[in-house]
């Protein structure tokens, strides 16, 4: 059987990539819940497969732990072995195989290069946490000022000793890092420069407040019928008014897709244009529709459904729309009964009609 090479490596990292990509509709946090134990297999399976070669091909390997094997080493490759802490801090890692995909795009001869390259990656990464966590430790832990400078002196001079050893490799394949960094920070201070004179311009073309309230100012079209039209009820008005405004915020709809486990955008989606389609046949009022959907989303953004009950809430939904709209040509609870094709009996509709009702404390007065 061949074993894997680089071109199959590429390969395999562009699957891994499209396959996170078609998951990415379904949210960031499914696809970390999903991905998490990926990443603690593949941690597993590698210390596992390292500990067998290991125990099987070379235990001395565990010489490398005494500090005097560490002197003796240097002592007999001098310059050549502080070259090499570039390879140990690679090691420590383990990571090459995803950075085989992004330099093999670069056209490198051979591994060399891919090992320069993401060794002053890592290496670079560890300075940068490391800097970063003193600020941690004095603004959010409280640090002792003491600790988080020996912190930073025995860290900061590891990690330089093994920066050191990978000056050499920038004209090796080192360079590819800060090449990189450089694309994406020029795209990033352009997308900056961009928000910062968007800003500019709409602060100097910002909007008076006389001119808003000019903008704003609700004019009373019904005062004209107080004296004129007195089956109107003009003098209600500012009162119906008043009253829609408290509606309109306790009848917010949040978005609930994240609160759903087995239905997404998608589905919702198709039972809304279902719903307009059973809306037209019985040749419904437009506000009917406004509020059975309005209904159905409430109801979604308080209560879990299930997949195979979506389109059931949904038309649950039209029937309790239709009694606090409709006079006349409204469908019937025998209808609904046979367009699920007796999948559901009269019994189950009411008792899905109260729960919805319930769930949304008999309130069905919509936003305004």
């Amino acid at each position: 059987m061949p074993l894997a090479n680089a071109e199959h490596v590429v390969y395999l990292s562009v699957a891994i990539l499209v396959v996170l990509f078609l998951f990415q509709r379904f949210g960031t946090n499914k696809v970390s819940f999903s991905f998490s134990p990926i990443m603690v297999l593949w941690f597993s399976f590698t210390a596992m497969i390292g500990l067998y070669n290991i125990i099987k091909f070379y235990p001395s390997i565990l010489k490398a732990l005494s500090p005097h094997y560490i002197f003796y080493f240097f002592q007999r490759n001098h310059r050549k072995g502080w070259e090499l802490l570039g390879a140990i801090a690679l090691c420590i890692t383990g990571k090459c195989i995803f950075l085989n995909f992004h330099v093999s795009l670069l056209d490198f001869d051979g591994g060399a290069e891919i090992g320069n390259a993401f060794g002053v990656t890592v290496i670079w990464v560890m300075l940068i946490t490391t800097v970063l966590m003193p600020v941690v430790m004095l603004v959010i832990w409280d640090t002792n000022i003491i600790l988080v400078v020996t912190f930073l002196a025995v860290y900061l001079s590891i990690e330089g000793v093994y920066m050191s050893s990978l000056l050499s490799k920038l004209a090796h394949g080192g360079w590819v890092p800060f090449a990189i960094s450089a694309f994406f920070l020029v795209i990033t201070l352009s997308w900056t420069y961009g928000r910062r004179k968007k800003s500019q311009y709409e602060d100097g073309n910002k909007m008076r407040k006389q001119e808003l309230n000019q903008l704003v100012e609700v004019h009373d079209i019904d005062s004209c019928d107080v004296d004129i039209d007195q089956f109107g009820l003009a003098e209600y008005v500012e009162d119906l008014y008043k009253f829609y405004r408290t509606t309109e915020k306790s009848s917010q709809i949040n978005d609930y897709m994240n609160f759903q486990v087995e239905i997404d955008a998608e589905m919702r989606a198709k039972v809304a244009y279902w719903l307009i389609q059973v809306h037209e046949e019985y040749q419904l009022m437009p506000e009917t529709l406004y509020l059975t959907l309005q209904i159905m989303d409430r109801y979604l953004s308080i209560q879990t459904v299930k997949r195979r009950t979506l389109q059931f809430v949904g038309i649950n939904s039209m029937l309790i729309a239709c009694k606090y709209v409709e006079k006349r040509g409204s469908p019937k609870v025998h209808e609904l009964v046979s367009i699920f094709r007796m999948t559901y009996n009269k019994s189950y509709i009411l008792k899905m009609e109260k729960s919805i009702l319930d769930k949304l404390d008999w309130s069905l007065t919509g936003q305004a």
